[in-house]
């Protein structure tokens, strides 16, 4: 090998790392997923066990009727982000529900974006998981 194809080895090298640095420092290579994960209402509740469930509506329709064990967290609060910040770690399994599925994927980008990395949505919301025969609590 001379040492001309050496030198231009080295540079490729050389510039390939310097592009994947550049790519980290802006974030265009994620370190976690930036896709909302939809599952069916039957795929949240087998994984009930190990994942949180948040329910992102409005405070008087989570007491009107919720997926029991569910946490309330309505997207419509200040800190929403916060909210989950302060309750679970980054690497926490959420479940997002809300009643079609519109505010949970809202929900689940701002979360993804914030640092969240198993973040997944039931599909059709509540209405789903009931028109499936699901159990749903008031309190």
């Amino acid at each position: 090998m001379s040492i001309n194809n050496l030198s231009r080895r080295k540079w490729i090298q050389y510039s390939g790392i310097a592009l994947l640095s550049f790519l980290i420092q802006k974030k265009v290579v994620a370190s976690h997923p930036t896709e909302i994960e939809y599952i069916s209402p039957k795929q949240a509740y087998e994984r009930l066990n190990s994942s949180k469930l948040v329910d992102v509506r409005s405070s008087e329709e989570y007491k009107s009727q919720h997926i029991e064990g569910s946490i309330s967290i309505p997207l419509s609060t200040n800190e929403f982000v916060a909210s989950f910040q302060k309750q679970f770690p980054f690497n926490t399994h959420l479940i997002i529900v809300c009643q079609t599925g519109m505010r949970s994927s809202k929900a689940a980008q701002q979360l993804i974006q914030s640092g969240y990395s198993h973040v997944s949505v039931i599909r059709g919301g509540l209405n789903e998981w009931n028109r499936q025969g699901l159990f749903l609590t008031s309190s």
